[in-house]
């Protein structure tokens, strides 16, 4: 659908109409939803290319462009390499959007990830506990991506040493996940699954 979109888009905008790299931005994210990462990686470059050019390379949605090709290239085994353009990112983004833009707090969250997958789970819980009172006066304390935040920072806790704050920390994100999701909410199952399967 969205490649009949984009034939659509391209017969009827110009070239440099943003709108395009929008569409073709949907189809890169399928293709990494399909697991093919070499292809959607070359998706996003291309771009991310064409946004640098169009845009302009402090623009939100080339900044962007630029977070999601980090993610990638972590995806696909190099989180040293991934957590390094993801600190080029964080630094851009904050010069560009300011540091309370709802980008840059994700880019943050990211950061934390390639610090984790990188074996520094000290620093990747220090990120996430400066950003999560950032991210709750941004999103708000129920939001899904605050409840992401709070369950990675006990993993990461966990796998630091820190088990009783660990624990604390999953038994407080699982107890709002009931409050605000009710007991059938599918995420909640697969927390419960996961932290079952983390302390056995």
């Amino acid at each position: 659908m969205f490649d009949k979109l984009l034939n659509e888009a391209e017969a009827t905008l110009p070239p440099d109409d943003e709108y395009l790299q929008v569409v073709r931005h949907n189809i890169a994210s399928c293709t990494r939803r399909g697991g093919d990462l070499p292809d959607a990686l070359r998706q996003f470059q291309r771009i991310l290319s064409d946004r640098e050019r169009q845009l302009g390379p402090h623009a939100m949605n080339t900044l962007d462009t630029r977070a999601t090709i980090a993610a990638i290239v972590g995806e696909m085994g190099d989180p040293a390499k991934a957590l390094q353009m993801t600190q080029e990112v964080l630094a851009d983004e904050e010069k560009a959007l300011g540091k309370d833009h709802t980008n840059p707090l994700a880019t943050r969250h990211q950061l934390a990830r390639f610090l984790a997958e990188t074996g520094d789970f000290e620093n990747a819980v220090k990120v996430l506990k400066a950003l999560t009172p950032d991210l709750v006066r941004a999103l708000g304390a129920d939001h899904p991506d605050v409840l992401d935040l709070r369950w990675d920072m006990a993993r990461y806790s966990a796998r630091h040493g820190n088990r009783s704050d660990a624990q604390r920390l999953f038994q407080s994100v699982l107890a709002d996940r009931e409050r605000i999701y009710g007991m059938d909410d599918p995420e909640l199952a697969r927390a419960r699954q996961e932290l079952e399967e983390f302390w056995t």
